[in-house]
């Protein structure tokens, strides 16, 4: 594999990842307001589904797709994926302890570590 071939296939892992964890953020602040609402689950269905932040968030989940493609039409499927979505593990991680103050465990700290390994070996294969 050449340089520019692990390089293509790291900054569509990243492209993918940047628009995912978009997503995760703008979903996770649609549906957190729901679960203050009383009434069952169909209001709560109306207060998420007339957010805003709902629809950014599938915007965003679109553009992560998009960007998979593309790096499936340029690369193996037993690299992009793996590359893509550990890339992707990754990033939502991080953007969930700094931007929404959530504290994982040393064991998902850890998994963490061993993804980093993954996506090292799979995309220098």
């Amino acid at each position: 594999m050449t340089a520019g071939s692990v390089l293509r296939l790291i900054l569509t892992g990243v492209g993918m990842a940047l628009a995912s964890t978009a997503a995760v953020y703008f979903l996770k602040t649609a549906v957190a307001p729901a679960s203050t609402v009383e009434g069952g689950l169909c209001r709560q269905a109306v207060v998420v589904l007339t957010n805003i932040r709902l629809w950014i968030g599938l915007m965003f989940y679109g553009i992560a797709a998009a960007v998979f493609a593309w790096g499936l039409m340029r690369t193996d499927v037993t690299q992009m994926v793996p590359v893509a979505m550990g890339i992707s593990l990754i990033a939502t991680a991080l953007m969930a302890v700094v931007v929404l103050g959530e504290t994982p465990p040393i064991t998902r700290i850890v998994g963490m570590g061993v993804l980093v390994l993954g996506i090292v070996l799979v995309s220098s294969a």
